[in-house]
């Protein structure tokens, strides 16, 4: 009995592998934090997009476009992004409206995926103000 004190002693004092049992508990965490970081950066490079095609689609009316003109203005700065809605123009320019604001906006929905997460779908207005010439 003796001779198992010593060695039991030196096995609680053995630190080895302690540090593989740390890391194996802190990766799952680090993981979701690193999706998370993707997933949000995705999201807010959507948001950009999309107000992006907001904006020329606002352009686009300004200079007294049609709805239909102003819509495949809308679609194609959003690519690769697909609209929820279809955009909504606030007024038709023309001559009486020349120096009045024009709106194109919609409600946006943005699917955020983070690993080992419920998927969230969040819902933004989009839109993009320009003057009537």
């Amino acid at each position: 009995m003796s001779s198992l004190r010593p060695q039991l002693r030196k096995i609680r004092r053995d630190e080895t592998g302690s540090v593989a049992v740390e890391f194996a508990l802190i990766v799952p965490i680090l993981i979701v934090i690193i999706s998370a970081i993707v997933a949000f950066g995705k999201a807010y490079n959507e948001l950009e997009v999309l107000t992006g095609a907001a904006r020329e689609g606002a352009r686009t009316a300004a200079v007294r476009a049609t709805p239909a003109e102003v819509q495949a203005a809308v679609v194609a700065a959003a690519e690769p992004y697909t609209l929820s809605q279809t955009p909504a123009i606030s007024q038709q320019c023309n001559e009486d409206t020349a120096g009045s604001p024009v709106t194109v906006s919609w409600t946006q929905t943005i699917t955020v995926e983070i690993l080992g997460l419920p998927v969230l779908n969040p819902t933004r207005e989009i839109s993009g103000t320009f003057r009537c010439e």
